[in-house]
This record gives C-alpha cells, structure tokens and sequence, in this order.
C-alpha cells in the first residue's frame, strides 16, 4: 500500500501543496482586482 510514503515524499508533498495554495491566493488576489 502508499501508506509508508517517506519524509521525502511527504516533505516534497507538502511544498507542492503549498506553493499551490500561493499560486491559487495570488491568482484569485488578481481576478478580483480586475473585475472590480
């Protein structure tokens, strides 16, 4: 099973997650400047 994922895969895991979450931030900051 994927349960024994390493540190690694995890840590990795965590920074696409979160540089996903700056993206979606950033682009979400920009839709409602234009559409104000």
């Amino acid at each position: 099973k994927g349960d024994n994922m390493n540190q690694e895969e995890k840590e990795l895991g965590f920074m696409i997650v979160e540089a996903l979450a700056l993206l979606l931030s950033h682009n979400q900051k920009n839709a409602s400047k234009y559409m104000n």
